[in-house]
């Protein structure tokens, strides 16, 4: 259940390293936004977990900010997937 791994120590400890390696949101820096514009706020599964991803390789997590986590979420619930 994803909605554990989210909850969980180690979820919170993987995710304030992954913002503190990579703090800007990859879609705004892609846009050529400001960086005070494109704090990122969330670490995102490149692929979902129930894609196969994985779920704590650093590799397979990118920070978003929350509009553009909206977008992909939303993205990938009309294909079936989650993320």
């Amino acid at each position: 259940d994803n909605h554990n791994i989210y909850n969980s120590k180690r979820w919170n400890h993987t995710r304030r390293i992954g913002l503190e390696q990579e703090p800007f949101c990859v879609e705004c820096l892609k846009d050529n936004k400001p960086l005070h514009d494109c704090i990122g706020n969330t670490r995102d599964h490149i692929i979902p977990i129930n894609e196969g991803g994985s779920t704590w390789e650093l590799s397979n997590h990118q920070t978003l900010c929350s509009r553009h986590h909206n977008i992909k979420s939303a993205r990938e619930s009309r294909k079936g997937g989650a993320g």
